[in-house]
């Protein structure tokens, strides 16, 4: 029996029951009952931080087992787990024997459970790891929201976890799940490795997922589904491969999905079309096969569309663009190159008003440039080099005065050079190269006073070069070779200040090579007017100089 002063003592309990008593009264079949009320004092004594033994009961026997610190601590921070089947060098057993053995906050496993196993968990991610470059007061005797680049809301949960750039090797452990009131993880630009634990779908308050420029590999957990707050999602330049997981159609708040440089395989699945939030979609440097689906035209507020292939070597995506590709009105940025796409392009495309870039170069495109690219007036850069495009320039063209950039080599286009692209003013490259254009070279093309680069080559041109060729002062490169130009070099070639390459091969030039192309020598380091009718002497130069008269 207690004395008035151990009744006192409330708490200390353990230190007062003389356990002989107890397994002397447990003996007594009469006081079974007893014994197990007794239990329960110890459990309570126990759960208030008191170390004791903790009495288990088998049968109609009550028997005393005393539980080390460690194995306690587990009946809290690891139900289930027998800590006798866990690794002594594993990351939980590593963290389990810190927190018992060398952690001096002393947390009270039943008042602070869900501190200590959101401790527990942070510290078995510290073990599961190596190679941090930066570790400030992590595993030190601060609470955990005082630890580098962990923070927590009022509560003391932990709400972001950010150790990204740290140099961290090392795997994401299952115990990540416990952070339930997480909803920012960020650990990228490090060295991890490994799976995404299915775990990561109890995070279900997430709503930034950044992994990005690490080496995790495995597929996408299909429990990634479970975080429908999620607003970022980046697994970019990682090893994942398989297919985008369907459940991804749950993800309706996501604003931007980022899985480019992986091995990611399959098609986009339709199920893409119920992320009505998404503005960014970047999937390029992958080994996706198919076609776009027509549910893509769901994600109006879509800004970028990025679906370049890793190299020319992988298979990539085919069959046409889908005319609902018009809906995406907000898409400022469209990358289709380097793929096996087909057909036309549909004359959707001129919906697309806020499109500033637009690739499609390498693929197997035909037909005609629709008259609707003229409504695209926000276009900077338009790239639609190396398909089988037929037809004319359409004048429309020439809307397009925010373009500085224009690509339509190695294709099947033909006719003249639209006037209209002197209004172009801001364009500062056009290469037209291996077409079969015809007629001859505007006098408007001297307005591109912004022109860095010309490359007319392996064409049908004719007639003779412009004077107003002399006011393009910022040209670099001219290359005019393989048509069927014809006249003289204009004197007005000496104004090209800034030009280091002039390439007029292969055409029909006469007369005199002008004295003004000597002024050009020190900054001209190629030269070449081979193949042409040229007379007279040639001008003195540094430059390499390739010149085989008739």
């Amino acid at each position: 029996m207690r004395d008035e002063k151990d009744q006192e003592k409330g708490g200390e309990a353990a230190d007062v029951v003389d356990e002989k008593d107890i397994r002397r009264l447990c003996g007594v079949p009469r006081m079974t009952f007893f014994c197990l009320i007794l239990s329960h004092v110890l459990a309570i004594a126990i759960g208030a931080g008191v170390t004791a033994g903790l009495l288990q009961s088998k049968g109609d026997d009550c028997t005393a087992t005393e539980l080390s610190d460690t194995e306690l601590l587990a009946t809290v921070v690891l139900p289930g787990v027998d800590i006798a089947d866990l690794e002594a060098t594993s990351p939980q057993y590593r963290s389990l024997e810190w927190l018992a053995s060398e952690d001096s906050r002393n947390l009270n496993i039943k008042k602070d459970a869900t501190e200590l196993i959101e401790r527990f968990s942070l510290v078995t991610l510290y073990f599961a790891t190596e190679g941090w470059a930066y570790d400030t007061d992590w595993l030190s005797d601060l609470s955990h929201c005082d630890w580098y680049r962990i923070d927590c809301g009022k509560n003391g949960r932990v709400t972001s976890l950010k150790p990204y750039s740290n140099s961290i090797m090392g795997t994401l452990p299952t115990e990540i799940g416990n952070l339930q009131q997480l909803t920012y993880l960020s650990l990228g630009n490090n060295n991890f490795s490994g799976f995404i634990p299915s775990e990561i779908g109890s995070l279900q308050r997430l709503d930034t997922l950044s992994l990005g420029n690490n080496n995790f590999s495995g597929t996408i957990p299909s429990e990634i589904g479970n975080l429908q707050r999620l607003d970022t999602l980046n697994l970019e330049k990682n090893k994942f491969s398989g297919t985008i997981p369907s459940e991804i159609r749950n993800l309706q708040q996501l604003d931007s999905l980022n899985l480019w440089g992986n091995s990611f395989s399959g098609t986009i699945p339709s199920e893409i079309g119920k992320l009505r939030q998404l503005t960014f979609l970047d999937l390029k440097n992958n080994t996706f096969l198919g076609t776009i689906p027509s549910e893509i035209g769901n994600l109006q507020q879509l800004t970028a569309l990025e679906l370049t292939p890793v190299d020319f070597g992988y298979n990539s995506f085919s069959g046409t663009i889908p005319s609902e590709i018009g809906n995406l009105q907000q898409l400022t940025r469209l990358d289709l190159s380097v793929h096996d796409f087909s057909g036309t392009i549909p004359s959707e495309i001129g919906n697309l008003q806020q499109l500033k870039y637009l690739d499609l170069r390498y693929n197997t495109f035909s037909g005609a440039i629709p008259s609707e690219i003229g409504n695209m007036q926000q276009l900077k850069y338009l790239d639609l080099g190396s398909n089988r495009f037929s037809g004319t320039i359409p004048s429309e063209i020439g809307k397009l005065r925010q373009l500085t950039y224009l690509c339509l080599v190695l294709n099947s286009f033909s006719g003249p050079i639209p006037s209209e692209i002197g209004n172009m003013q801001q364009l500062s490259y056009l290469a037209l190269i291996n077409n079969n254009f015809s007629g001859t070279m505007p006098s408007e093309i001297g307005k591109l006073q912004k022109l860095n680069v010309l490359r007319l080559y392996s064409n049908n041109f004719a007639g003779t070069i412009p004077s107003e060729i002399g006011n393009l002062q910022q040209l670099n490169v001219l290359r005019l070779y393989h048509n069927d130009f014809s006249g003289t070099i204009p004197s007005e070639i000496g104004n090209l200040q800034q030009l280091t390459w002039l390439d007029l091969s292969f055409n029909n030039f006469s007369g005199k090579i002008p004295r003004e192309l000597s002024d050009l020598e020190l900054q001209l380091a190629y030269l070449d007017l081979s193949i042409n009718n040229f007379s007279g002497t040639i001008p003195s130069g540094s430059y390499d100089f390739v010149y085989e008269p008739p």
